[in-house]
């Protein structure tokens, strides 16, 4: 059985002046941000793509790439750079990758218990079944079978 990070998303209301002028002076609008730079094809070579300047609430997005690869101390270095210090954001998403070989989905979303989750939802489309545990405004818990959604 293998585990780790597999997407890391989080959102801040400000981030280091350096990379704020250089989303504004090279990005372009994308999905709801008005300045959207992926930090790989600059000089920086850092494995983020930064979402400025949120049009709805002014928020930043952070999106590291290729977490899973990357390890805690190398992740914590590259954030403290773009945010300056890490308490100036929060974590949006998270995506932990456990590979359980022989354990179907299904039989594993039958005794996953999450506290103070009454429902849940089943979504079965051509990628898949993803099963969410907890859907809310401030939490989602879900779980699906990443080898039939590529």
């Amino acid at each position: 059985m293998s585990c780790g990070i597999d997407k890391l998303i989080l959102l801040s209301d400000k981030i280091e002046k350096e990379f704020l002028n250089l989303a504004r002076k090279e990005g372009s609008a994308r999905g709801g941000y008005g300045h959207v730079i992926d930090l790989r094809q600059t000089h920086y070579n850092l494995p983020v793509v930064l979402y400025c300047d949120g049009r709805h609430n002014g928020k930043h997005k952070i999106e590291v790439v290729g977490v899973a690869g990357l390890g805690l101390r190398r992740t914590r270095k590259i954030l403290k750079m773009i945010l300056g210090h890490l308490s100036a954001a929060r974590i949006y998403r998270i995506d932990l990758c456990t590979d359980i070989p022989g354990l179907w989905v299904w039989d594993l979303a039958e005794v996953v218990l999450v506290s103070r989750s009454q429902n849940f939802k089943i979504y079965n489309n051509r990628g898949g079944v993803t099963f969410y545990l907890k859907s809310s405004a401030d939490k989602t818990v879900m779980l699906y079978d990443k080898i039939k959604q590529l």
